[in-house]
């Protein structure tokens, strides 16, 4: 709702009990991350502003200008006119600050984690390691359809753009990058050698899934690895059902069966996050279920708000939350939160880019950026790297450039993947039960009473010396008191005066 900053902002002063300005004013919906995204009726807020003494009143960023019956109105002159200051504000931090003088949390800087800058390394060169071998194979083939011509060519573009990546340090880009290349490398090998083994491939995905399920999850990196390899499982199941399903071997049964073979191995890979070092929480059952449901709600919201603007558009993020549907149904928590994250930041992207122009992407990514930095070094400082959060935050700034409008999802991604530890307890050092003591034995008992004779006679033996040392120490005294001199006797005899 149009109100939802405005609610954000009273929320917070009555918190945190900072009083407000009640001459500023404040109209916009509240999005992920506190950013305050596009409303309608501008100019007639604007109006009643006026009539209210209002001085200040705050839009949505991208929103100071707008169409109304052929005709740009800039709202900021518009505001002048009425003496209102009208200012555009990105997020609920700016304009806390605009509304009390107060900043609510100011940028902060993130490290990337040793640990995961050693590992996602690793994962790269394991991918693109795995990229030069197949363009070796496919360099020596000839492929005559120009599908195969085509997929021949892009597997070295993206072979190239992942070393590229991956001298830059950008590691989870380089490994997105060489997936892409194996994936059409393999296509082309298995379209001119019709080499398929589809059950060699279930028998690969039954024996990972079961090793999968054994693994043990201590910390959120741990959740977050088994949730990409969970999800990359199920995709290669469920495409080599689709697979098992056809009789005809055509380009895009290869195409299917590459994809299959490429996206075991990239589950393989990212295993390599398990076991990592961190703060360990508690995953039990019912908390898994319960971050499932919640984020099922959270996605459903936004995607019956999205659905208001773009309608059957969304068709991708609805099977998407189908699945995760799904998922709960079949005991499934872990993989139900991942879709249903997915599903909640893609209606999020939509909701996000409603009013915006093409010349504000820029801008808008550029402040979303900023918003992730900020999350992941909040997750830092309560010692939480989130590799899927940091991965995709990556993958996005190489993508910006390019495909901007790709580069926004992988950023909702971002954001709603950097905050799992919410719904989880922290794991404390459990308290040992006192052992019962197991009843001693006659041999035990027969020893601790002769060690306490012992104890007692020693004790006695004690007292005894004592007394008749402090006795001898007395007699000794006074026998030497009676032979001690007088005064008198002790002095020299006097002459007599002659």
């Amino acid at each position: 709702p149009s109100a939802g900053a405005a609610i954000a902002i009273l929320t917070i002063s009555s918190l945190l009990e900072i009083p407000i300005k009640e001459s500023v004013a404040i109209t916009g919906t509240i999005n992920s991350g506190g950013i305050i995204g596009p409303v309608s009726g501008l100019i007639e807020k604007i109006d009643a502003a006026a009539k209210k003494n209002i001085t200040t009143v705050l839009i949505p960023q991208g929103t100071g200008k707008i169409n109304l019956a052929k005709l740009e109105i800039d709202l900021t002159e518009y505001g002048k006119e009425k003496n209102i200051t009208v200012k555009e504000v990105f997020d609920i931090n700016e304009a806390f600050a605009l509304f009390t003088g107060t900043k609510l949390k100011e940028k902060k800087k993130f490290f990337i984690d040793p640990n995961y800058k050693k590992t996602m390394s690793y994962l790269a060169k394991l991918l693109c390691n795995r990229s030069k071998s197949l363009l070796d194979q496919i360099s020596k083939l000839e492929p005559q359809t120009k599908s195969l011509k085509k997929a021949k060519k892009k597997a070295v573009e993206l072979y190239e753009k992942g070393i590229k990546a991956k001298q830059d340090g950008l590691f989870y880009s380089a490994a997105s990058y060489c997936f892409g290349s194996n994936v059409k490398s393999r296509f082309v090998l298995l379209s001119l050698k019709k080499e398929v083994n589809l059950t060699k491939l279930e028998e690969e995905i039954e024996k990972f899934d079961k090793s999968l399920n054994k693994t043990a999850i201590k910390t959120i990196t741990d959740l977050e690895s088994y949730m990409v390899v969970k999800e990359r499982l199920f995709e290669a199941r469920k495409t080599l059902d689709e697979l098992s399903a056809t009789e005809l071997q055509d380009e895009d049964f290869f195409y299917d069966a590459a994809y299959v073979t490429e996206r075991i191995y990239s589950a393989t890979t990212w295993h390599q996050f398990f076991g990592k070092p961190g703060m360990e929480f508690i995953f039990k059952e019912d908390a898994l279920k319960e971050g499932c449901l919640k984020r099922l709600s959270e996605a459903e919201e936004r995607y019956q708000y999205a659905k208001l603007f773009l309608g059957e558009e969304l068709a991708s993020t609805k099977e998407e939350l189908d699945q995760a549907y799904s998922d709960l149904d079949n005991g499934e928590y872990a993989l139900c939160m991942f879709r249903a994250t997915k599903a909640k930041a893609e209606a999020d992207v939509v909701i996000n880019m409603i009013g915006v122009h093409e010349e504000q992407l820029d801008s808008l990514l550029k402040s979303k950026l900023s918003v992730i930095q900020r999350v992941i070094a909040e997750q830092q400082e309560k010692g939480i790297f989130p590799i899927l959060g940091y991965s995709y935050y990556e993958y996005a700034s190489s993508l910006k450039e390019e495909e901007p409008f790709l580069a926004a999802l992988y950023l909702e991604y971002a954001l709603e993947l950097s905050n799992l530890d919410i719904y989880f307890p922290q794991a404390k050092q459990e308290i040992q039960p006192e052992k019962k003591e197991k009843p001693l034995t006659e041999a035990q008992k027969k020893i601790i009473w002769i060690h306490i004779i012992i104890f007692f006679c020693g004790f006695a033996a004690g007292i005894i010396a004592l007394t008749l040392f402090t006795r001898i120490r007395i007699k000794t005294k006074k026998e030497k008191m009676s032979i001690k001199p007088t005064r008198a006797s002790r002095r020299s005899p006097r002459r007599k005066k002659r």
